[in-house]
């Protein structure tokens, strides 16, 4: 399970002001997400495919392998660029429709709510651990299965996907 880690108490701490409370839902949520994440791997093992897209006109992740095609309905979560070590939350991206927002944007009222900033400001430093983190409490608070890191030039999608489809290729 390279492409997805499990959290380590230590260093979970995104901003100032967060809580224990907040320190313990986010790392409950990537064990959650964790678990569920690994039984796919097993499964029909994402992170293993030769590419994948997204279409972001019917909100489907696909995942290209020689003998199958796997499909399943997502959401954009965010894109962490590494080199910049930023997080920029979806529903920040002008770039991506509402559609396919949704989940980050109920993050958005869910840090509202609680006053946990770092969940309602559009962009800001980021590990690749922290990236993880809002995404899975995303999937935790969209009803999503599981999360998957979309390799990408400069930034890496951030996606939470339930339901998976597999399709045999011609």
């Amino acid at each position: 399970m390279s492409w997805f880690k499990r959290p380590q108490r230590r260093g979970m701490r995104i901003g100032d002001g967060e809580n224990e409370a907040f320190i313990g839902t986010l790392t409950d949520a990537l064990n959650a997400v964790a678990t569920v994440t690994q039984a796919h791997v097993s499964t029909w093992g994402p992170g293993q495919e030769q590419r994948w897209s997204f279409d972001q006109d019917e909100g489907l992740l696909c995942w290209h392998f020689d003998d199958r095609i796997v499909r399943a309905p997502a959401q954009i979560i965010g894109t962490h660029a590494e080199a910049e070590a930023q997080w920029l939350w979806a529903w920040a991206n002008p770039s991506l429709a509402p559609a396919l927002t949704g989940t980050a944007r109920r993050v958005r009222e869910w840090g509202r709510q609680r006053g946990v900033v770092r969940l309602t400001q559009g962009a800001w430093e980021a590990t690749e651990m922290q990236a993880w983190a809002m995404t899975s409490l995303a999937c935790q608070l969209g009803g999503l299965q599981a999360a998957y890191r979309g390799l990408g030039e400069g930034a890496d999608v951030f996606f939470g996907f339930d339901q998976v489809s597999i399709h045999m290729a011609a």
